[in-house]
């Protein structure tokens, strides 16, 4: 496993496939960083099928794990369900992933992944490539980031940079797929209307009520 800083979020995230081990923070021991003030987020990306016990004991300033579908399993010692506890950690992930039910379990805070709505162009094409995704913050905030890559500003390229377009925070209720795919980049249009895990959730979040549930601890 490969465990590295993350472009996305304040913390760390993991790729690889199979099992997360205590072994694969080795680098990462005593680095500040698991000690932010302002909260690390770790993500594991597709492939990690399970964590190991302790794992995230290593992780001091934890508030939020984004759990990849590929997820079965996360090793639970008592030490770290009292993590998460005092951290309020919030897991994220699918609806009715293992990642909802983690949290249900643990009497955790669950918060739904971000999404990613539609990409187009290459990033050796003169406009570069364009990622839109719906991200969801932890400060309750729901942001549509537009993201474009490009080699530079030379004639024909536009530099790049981020647009980020604010959400209410019942958008869910009142927004179609369409009405979202009309407020991006035009060229994303047909592929945000037609983004079948956009309309799933769209459908999920009215139904559960929202995309951020709060789960008491039955225990």
């Amino acid at each position: 496993m490969i465990v590295s800083s993350s472009w996305k979020y304040e913390g760390l995230t993991a790729s690889g496939n199979g099992i997360l081990c205590i072994s694969d923070m080795n680098d990462w021991k005593n680095r500040s960083c698991l000690t932010d003030p302002c909260g690390v987020t770790f993500e594991m990306e597709e492939g990690i099928t399970e964590v190991e016990e302790g794992f995230f004991d290593l992780i001091p300033n934890l508030i939020r794990i984004n759990f990849p579908n590929s997820l079965k399993k996360l090793g639970m010692k008592d030490s770290t369900a009292e993590l998460f506890r005092r951290n309020n950690v919030i897991i994220s992930g699918c609806f009715d992933s293992y990642a909802e039910s983690f949290a249900q379990e643990y009497g955790l805070s669950f918060l739904h992944s971000d999404i990613e709505l539609a990409r187009a162009g290459s990033y050796d094409e003169p406009g570069g490539s364009d990622i839109i995704t719906l991200r969801f913050m932890t400060d309750g905030r729901t942001l549509i980031l537009q993201s474009n890559f490009c080699q530079g500003s030379s004639a024909g390229n536009n530099g790049g940079g981020d647009e980020v377009i604010g959400l209410n925070a019942d958008f869910y209720k009142t927004m179609s797929a369409e009405d979202i795919a009309n407020m991006c980049w035009g060229n994303c249009f047909s592929e945000i209307k037609s983004n079948t895990e956009l309309a799933s959730f769209l459908k999920k979040a009215v139904q559960k009520g929202g995309y951020c549930l709060t789960f008491r601890n039955r225990n």
